[in-house]
């Protein structure tokens, strides 16, 4: 993926839209499921960056994204 999008280290930005509206549009289990697949595939693209810091950094993506699975699912019960 660097021929696209470069050596840049925010390439969680572009998975978590992804996560966003799976959530929105199919609801919780399907975000939850589009979460562990984006992390999955962030470990294989982070794979050559700096160790000690990668895990943490999928750790707290699927944090964020999980919360915001929650979030979605607490907004659509609420309407």
């Amino acid at each position: 993926m660097d021929p696209w999008w470069g050596r840049q280290q925010n390439r969680h930005l572009f998975f978590l839209p992804a996560v966003m509206l799976t959530a929105w549009l199919f609801g919780f289990g399907p975000g939850i499921v589009a979460t562990v697949i984006s992390v999955v595939a962030l470990a294989c693209f982070w794979s050559g960056a700096g160790a000690g810091r990668v895990p943490f950094e999928l750790l707290l993506f699927f944090l964020v994204s999980g919360a915001i699975c929650l979030l979605v699912r607490s907004l659509q019960r609420a309407r």
